[in-house]
């Protein structure tokens, strides 16, 4: 009841965005609460979007945005969730968002997103071997892909999760050779859709990232 009231006066603006929230003392007398009542109800605002903490001062009004929703989502999924199994989970989520995001690609890309995907790939190329810039060039090929959907919440989870993913993943055996065949796959992905065939695309892509949600899910030798 706290928190919606509240809510409903930021949607008003009779509490502007930006301004300070009264006191918990204040919001007790007003509301005939208890601190602890009063401090889960600025946790539920947080939570959706509505308040952001500021420290040392009082928390500040704020307006929901997508970045903010999905962060608070993923902080709770990690309260959840063991690291592992939760970047597993991740993975087979990106698998399905990047597999069908390419049929969008093929169906109506346009000449300045074919550009994008293919100065990513060069840049996968350029980087073989170098396991930080590979992986920022691993990144933006599969971000190029991802943005041709045009969908705000599926971009903002791939930039949110995407990065952490690929700079998480366990080390390789031998740097140049996983770049190469990851790199040959990016290759086969972006022909494939010069080609304007969705199924070859697909499958590669399917292959190259379930390849990925397995690593997640192995089992560590004992030594």
């Amino acid at each position: 009841m706290v928190a919606d009231s509240l809510i409903k006066e930021i949607k008003g603006n009779y509490l502007e965005i930006g301004a300070t929230l009264p006191t918990e003392r204040e919001l007790c007398d007003r509301f005939g609460a208890s601190r602890p009542t009063i401090r889960e109800a600025l946790r539920i605002m947080e939570f959706k979007g509505y308040l952001r903490q500021a420290s040392n001062k009082r928390p500040v009004a704020e307006k929901p945005t997508i970045q903010k929703i999905l962060k608070y989502t993923a902080e709770n999924l990690k309260e959840i969730l063991d690291d592992t199994e939760s970047q597993a989970y991740l993975e087979q989520m990106r698998q399905f968002i990047e597999v069908g995001a390419l049929r969008t690609v093929i169906e109506s890309s346009s000449e300045v997103n074919l550009a994008r995907i293919h100065k990513a790939l060069v840049e996968c190329h350029h980087a073989i071997g170098d396991q930080k810039t590979f992986a920022e060039a691993d990144v933006a090929f599969h971000r190029a892909i991802v943005k041709v959907v045009d969908n705000p919440i599926m971009l903002n989870l791939h930039d949110m999760f995407i990065r952490n993913l690929l700079f998480s993943r366990p080390p390789v055996s031998n740097q140049k050779e996983h770049d190469t065949m990851v790199y040959q796959e990016h290759k086969s992905i972006y022909e494939a859709i010069l080609r304007k065939d969705a199924e070859a695309a697909m499958a590669v892509m399917n292959q190259h990232l379930h390849r990925s949600y397995k690593i997640r899910l192995q089992v560590p030798s004992v030594e």
